[in-house]
Order: structure tokens, then C-alpha cells, then sequence
């Protein structure tokens, strides 16, 4: 279940967890933006290996455009490995707007299976 969680900074979490195989999509959550601020983290973990060549990667989305405008910045781990993904910093200063619908799509898996057991967390500090 996604939820929003605040802490008393003035930072909100978005988060998502798929204990399941992930699989390719788009919009696998989506989030509406209450307040105006900006992304100020991403962080994914997942517990259980994939199987088959490859990696999987996600992608982080306002309003349909992804926040890595360098594709190769995009998360991603590599089939045999757990914990940690490899998240690069988004392009730019990310803002969000007010209404702004924050997702992410799962782009790759591994050929035969995607990870197990994997949470993302998005950290929007707002100003």
C-alpha cells in the first residue's frame, strides 16, 4: 500500500513496496502533490534477486516526463544483487507543483524475473 508520510522538517515520503517479482510498466504508483517543493531523493531497496541476463531499472516521473533526462542515471541493480539499488541524482533541480502526478514505471527486469521484495521512497522537501 502506497502512503504519504510526514516528518517534522517539512519533507514527505512517497513510497511503494511489491513484494511479488516486479514486472515491467508504466505508472506502477502514482501520487498526487499537495504542496509545492521538490525531489530531493530517491532510494530503492529490494531483497530478493532477479533471475536471467539483464538489471532492472525504474523510472521517476512528473506529469508523465522522467526526472532523469540522462537515462543512465536511472536506478538500477543487477539480477544477482539485493539490497541497494544504484540511484544517480535526477538532472536539475526537480521541482513539483501543487497537482503535480508524481509515478514510477518499472522500465527493465532481467530476462526471466524481476526482483522480489522491493520498496521505493521518494523524499520531497517542500518549500
Amino acid at each position: 500500500m502506497a502512503w504519504l508520510a510526514e516528518n517534522v522538517r517539512g519533507t514527505r515520503t512517497l513510497d511503494d513496496y511489491a513484494s511479488a517479482a516486479l514486472t515491467t510498466g508504466t505508472n506502477k504508483r502514482e501520487w498526487v502533490v499537495t504542496r509545492a517543493g521538490r525531489i530531493v531523493g530517491v532510494r530503492l531497496n529490494s531483497g530478493g534477486t532477479g533471475t536471467g541476463a539483464g538489471s532492472s531499472t525504474i523510472d521517476v516521473n512528473i506529469n508523465g516526463t522522467t526526472i532523469f533526462t540522462t537515462q543512465a542515471n536511472r536506478p538500477t541493480i543487477a539480477t544477482a544483487s539485493t539490497g541497494d539499488w544504484t540511484v544517480l541524482s535526477p538532472d536539475g533541480n526537480v521541482a513539483v507543483r501543487e497537482g503535480d502526478v508524481i509515478s514510477y514505471d518499472v522500465d527493465a527486469i532481467p530476462a526471466t524475473a524481476g526482483h522480489t521484495r522491493t520498496a521505493i521512497a521518494i523524499d520531497i522537501e517542500h518549500a
